[in-house]
């Protein structure tokens, strides 16, 4: 008999492990095809949406399958896409989708956080990564990464798999939901009737169509909602606090929890921006305008009724939303007392005020 080291070195003569090939930089537009054409199949486990679209997009054009797997907090997503892979343009029968046919457009981007932004649990990443591991092997074993090229080649029709658990109950047990998804939009940018002369890869390795980050709205500074007058720098809010200028007022941070515990300005008081909307429809709702105030943090109750309130988030963009739902709801007693948005969030805040500042 063989000994076991001898026998792991014998099974591995006979059956070799894959060569791992590392690509130690950031996956842009200008490289993502020469890489990705040296594979038979693509499995997606990136955390923004820009590059999902990007690695997609490659895949619709070099005619590789997609395995599209993402997961943040306690919840997960996986599906297939472009299987068995199909050439753009073909529309007369059901086609295999694309990212772009089942995601239109990206969320916005106050929306969009990534892992290390919003946490994530262990045990949901090793869910997703062995049900994309699955999807995998059976693609390979069934040769549907093969180009197909003909009408008649199977399709199968892609359901979006998804994973949650409720982890405010300790007994809720997790859940796996699928999703029908359709087939290949007949309008899509990437794979579509017209997406040959809308999606190239020069196009793309040019960086003008598309343009993925501004596609995706990154690197745009939050829209203005509020008049100037209604807003206030991270830095004339410090220095007006450390002058003393400022009488005693409410500071409301509508980051969620997770992100304040990481770290806020003195003082500042938690209200997620999830509970604040939820409270702002219920008071709506009732049709009593006099509630507005329930909707304020209990330290509010310590202060004057024409206390000024502050209101700050992550990047600027909630805490207008916020400001602008506390004057319709009369928090502000007719323009009486002043309710303003601290321009920038947090983000300002630590490039402004504290460099030091974590900004998660």
């Amino acid at each position: 008999m063989l000994k076991v080291n001898s026998l792991i070195t014998y099974l591995q003569d006979l059956n070799p492990l894959p060569t791992y090939i590392p690509h130690p930089h950031r996956l842009t537009p200008q490289n993502a095809a020469d890489i990705i054409t040296n594979y038979d199949l693509v499995l997606d486990c990136t955390d923004n949406a820009a590059t999902r679209y990007l690695i997609s997009d490659i895949c619709v054009l070099l005619q590789k399958p997609l395995v599209s797997a993402a997961a943040v907090q306690k919840s997960g997503q996986l599906t297939v896409l472009n299987c068995p892979p199909t050439p753009q343009g073909l529309i007369d029968k059901p086609y295999p989708p694309c990212y772009r046919c089942c995601f239109r457009k990206p969320p916005p981007p106050s929306a969009m956080t990534t892992c290390g932004e919003a946490g994530i649990m262990s045990t949901v990443v090793g869910l997703m990564g062995v049900a994309q591991a699955g999807e995998a092997i059976k693609i390979l074993a069934s040769n549907l990464h093969l180009p197909s090229s003909s009408s008649s080649s199977p399709f199968i029709e892609p359901n979006l798999l998804l994973y949650t658990h409720d982890l405010s109950s300790g007994i809720s047990p997790f859940t796996f939901r699928a999703v029908k998804m359709g087939s290949r939009k007949k309008t899509c940018f990437a794979c579509g009737e017209n997406s040959p002369s809308t999606l190239t890869l020069q196009g793309i390795k040019s960086g003008t169509a598309p343009n993925y980050d501004q596609f995706c709205g990154l690197n745009t500074p939050p829209k203005n909602l509020l008049p100037q007058q209604d807003r206030i720098s991270p830095s004339e809010y410090y220095h007006a606090l450390e002058k003393g200028e400022l009488p005693p007022h409410l500071l409301i941070d509508t980051r969620e929890k997770e992100h304040f515990s990481f770290g806020s300005i003195q003082g500042a008081v938690n209200l997620p921006f999830g509970a604040f909307l939820s409270k702002c429809f219920k008071i709506k709702k009732s049709g009593e305008d006099e509630k507005g105030d329930d909707i304020l943090p209990a330290e509010a109750k310590e202060l004057s009724e024409d206390a000024p309130i502050f209101v700050v988030c992550r990047r600027g963009l909630d805490s207008q939303e916020a400001v602008e739902k506390l004057k319709e709801l009369g928090v502000d007693r007719g323009g009486k007392r002043k309710i303003m948005d601290i321009r920038g969030g947090m983000k300002a805040w630590k490039e402004e005020v504290d460099p030091d500042f974590q900004f998660i």
